[in-house]
């Protein structure tokens, strides 16, 4: 049999492994570590994780942003800040089931979201929710030209009002 006409193939170990179902990579920097994940072969879309920190020891987490791709809800990028509790996550605008644009949430206290206002037939562009305590709904180009819904919940109201359900 005659020899092949092609070169013959080469690989690298490391982008043999980058294509497997665990493969990833680690680099570290001064204040900062980050991960590499294959593309669409994370449970969760996750393909690049950066973790940022206050010391040069790692040891105190300032921020961590987890960067996604193939999610069915285009989540983006997901920022976690865990000694304030709060987290933000960005969403794609491509997609045409896509109705959020941003989260901001700090546990305990409130849930800030912003919706594309074009994606909802109500044109809800922003809502906000004091935890325990209040709602506020802005909007944008309604054709009864509301612009502003607020409900205020107050604890110590008990029964009696001509609005008020006891069951």
């Amino acid at each position: 049999m005659p020899p092949a006409w092609s070169p013959k193939l080469m690989v690298s170990s490391e982008k043999f492994n980058e294509g497997t179902k665990g493969g990833g990579k680690t680099l570290f920097y001064k204040k900062c570590k980050v991960d590499f994940y294959p593309e669409c072969k994370q449970v969760d879309g996750l393909v690049k994780r950066i973790s940022l920190y206050e010391d040069y020891k790692r040891l105190i987490v300032k921020e961590i942003r987890s960067y996604y791709a193939c999610r069915k809800d285009k989540l983006i990028v997901r920022r976690r800040f865990p000694y304030q509790f709060k987290l933000l996550e960005h969403f794609d605008s491509s997609a045409p089931n896509s109705y959020w644009k941003k989260l901001i949430q700090v546990d305990g206290e409130y849930r800030k979201l912003y919706f594309y206002h074009h994606r909802n037939k109500d044109h809800l562009i922003y809502r906000q929710e004091d935890i325990g305590r209040k709602t506020i709904e802005r909007y944008k180009d309604r054709e009864d030209r509301m612009t502003y819904r607020s409900v205020t919940f107050d604890p110590n109201v008990r029964g009696g009002g001509a609005n008020t359900f006891i069951l």
